[in-house]
């Protein structure tokens, strides 16, 4: 219980760190007032992160040439409402995950088993950077079934696929496919928080992470 609550208390903050301000709004500095303002935005003594008021509204314009907006408006017409409002908070988390060099749905390769000496294939998984700030890495898993909370202390077992590729071409090379010791578990200070049962299963061709 005490997990979760601190899994919700993270999200929570989350949500404050990413939510609008008034530059992002349509009346900061346009003439096409907001309804109950007198006057834009822009010249009632606000600036452009201030908290936004309740007349918020953001500015479209700002996606224009933003890529295939056809595509991402028919995949929004697929979700949940809970699924969009999800979206919304990566979206909003961008910005800080470019600022860890890293961005939305870039492939890692995190160590989940096993001494961090122990460099074989099978002790590493394939995931996806959701977001990423100065304290919190948010990872999903390649086939979806979790979604995994590390800390800034767990960088070092998270690899780009660049940085990965040169460790497995080294375990390739010496035929450290699959680690015989399948019980030893990676040291607590490097697990996620949410603490799942990974369940993950080698695949057929051992040259591949799980």
């Amino acid at each position: 219980m005490s997990i979760q609550k601190g899994i919700n208390a993270k999200v929570k903050t989350a949500v404050r760190e990413v939510s609008p301000n008034c530059g992002d709004c349509s009346g900061f500095n346009c003439e096409i007032l907001i309804e109950n303002n007198k006057a834009v935005c822009s010249k009632l003594d606000v600036i452009k992160t201030s908290k936004p008021c309740q007349q918020f509204v953001p500015d479209p314009k700002n996606v224009v040439g933003a890529g295939d907006l056809g595509a991402l408006a028919n995949l929004i017409h697929t979700m949940t409402p809970e699924a969009r409002r999800a979206l919304g908070v990566l979206l909003f988390n961008e910005d800080k995950t470019i600022k860890q060099k890293m961005r939305f749905m870039q492939k890692v390769f995190v160590r989940y088993r096993g001494a961090s000496n122990r460099n074989y294939l099978s002790n590493f998984m394939e995931a996806y950077v959701m977001y990423a700030t100065a304290k919190t890495y948010k990872l999903m898993s390649l086939d979806g079934r979790c979604v995994m909370t590390f800390g800034e202390h767990c960088k070092p077992i998270i690899h780009t696929e660049d940085d990965f590729a040169e460790m497995s071409a080294k375990m390739i090379r010496k035929g450290s496919l699959v680690d015989p010791d399948i019980e030893q578990l990676i040291s607590r200070r490097f697990r996620c928080e949410e603490e799942y049962d990974l369940n993950l299963v080698d695949k057929d061709d051992p040259s591949t992470v799980s």
